[in-house]
């Protein structure tokens, strides 16, 4: 449901509002998931809060599909120059699976070493420097694709316009004119 509502919001609200609202809903909700199993595990009186773990899931799953799951792809695709896109797409691929399988080891050796509570707290520290990395380096570029977006269409106008005057000679320049002056205005 959460993926539906970002193919709504994404070209709105933008792509940094959205990941910088992701990582900052995963952060707070890892944050009180481990503060509660810490709480938990010190044997510190819960039993009010049991809700708390699967309303924290809830949550983190929400906003992971809000923003961090599917925008930094998105995002990368909009980035980079398209003779550099497959070499820069796969080299982040690579990092993350690297990152994937790192946090899959280190979260057992957290639990096993530090505590049930270590790995949450570990990985909300992370989304938090998400955020301030989003904030200061992530550039939006919802507007960079309209400016592509606007140029094609000005481009398509003018090869219209070109394409009127071969296949129309009798009317090529009072009809490609009025076409030009028609496609600006809009």
């Amino acid at each position: 449901m959460s993926g539906a509502i970002t193919v709504t919001l994404v070209d709105r609200v933008g792509r940094r509002p959205l990941l910088m609202t992701s990582c900052l809903g995963c952060g707070l909700s890892h944050c009180i998931l481990g503060t509660y199993i810490y709480l938990e595990g010190k044997r510190i009186d819960v039993s009010g809060f049991e809700w708390t773990p699967i309303i924290c899931l809830t949550v983190y799953e929400i906003m992971l599909c809000l923003g961090l799951a599917p925008l930094p792809n998105l995002i990368l695709g909009e980035v980079f120059p398209s003779n550099v896109k497959d070499l820069a797409v796969s080299i982040s691929v690579m990092i993350t699976t690297a990152c994937v399988a790192t946090v899959s080891k280190v979260y057992q050796i957290m639990v096993d070493s530090i505590g049930l509570f270590s790995p949450f707290w570990l990985f909300s520290t992370v989304t938090i420097c998400g955020f301030v990395f989003v904030y200061f380096l992530v550039p939006e570029t919802i507007w960079n694709y309209h400016r592509r977006s606007e140029w094609w269409i000005k481009i398509s106008c003018y090869y219209l316009v070109i394409a009127s005057a071969f296949f129309q000679p009798e009317r090529g320049k009072h009809s490609g004119k009025h076409f030009a002056i028609k496609c600006s205005d809009e």
